[in-house]
């Protein structure tokens, strides 16, 4: 077992139009997603990275909408309640914090969702960037605001 736990989380970096991609996994699941992460590594050839890869750019030129690959939400029961709901927002459209709060079962609790947004550890699986301010603004993104721009033009979402 000792093994299994200290296993070395695989990467590879998929590099993009707008920002380089770097997907982490952890035993047979997709763990986590960054952008512009500057480490220096070689990529790891396991089938699951290739696999989400090739999803992630299908879906950054517009070919894909949903991802097939397999993944781990981590995290408080609220904040795995928060992205299940988040994943739930269509392609194309947009909820707000408020909004999102309000899926999520957790009514008064917009604030609190900004912040699951804020350390989404899957960005684009779980579409934070589909998610706004009350006022139509676009709001912060882990990305960087060009790349959510990116993302919401994407989805023709304005």
């Amino acid at each position: 077992m000792e093994g299994v736990r200290n296993q070395k989380m695989k990467k590879y970096r998929l590099s993009s139009k707008i920002a380089d991609i770097t997907i982490f996994q952890k035993d047979q699941n997709i763990h986590k997603i960054e952008f512009d992460n500057k480490d220096d590594f070689k990529n790891d050839d396991s089938k699951l990275l290739l696999k989400s890869a090739l999803e992630i750019q299908s879906f950054l030129v517009g070919k894909l909408r949903n991802f097939t690959f397999s993944y781990i939400i981590e995290g408080t029961e609220f904040t795995k309640a928060v992205l299940v709901a988040m994943k739930s927002i269509p392609y194309g459209e947009t909820r707000s914090y408020k909004e999102l709060a309000i899926m999520s079962g957790y009514p008064l609790a917009y604030r609190a969702v900004g912040t699951v947004c804020k350390n989404n550890k899957l960005p684009i699986l779980f579409p934070c960037h589909r998610v706004i301010k009350s006022n139509r603004e676009y709001g912060d993104y882990s990305g960087g605001k060009d790349f959510k721009k990116f993302l919401v033009e994407l989805e023709n979402i304005y």
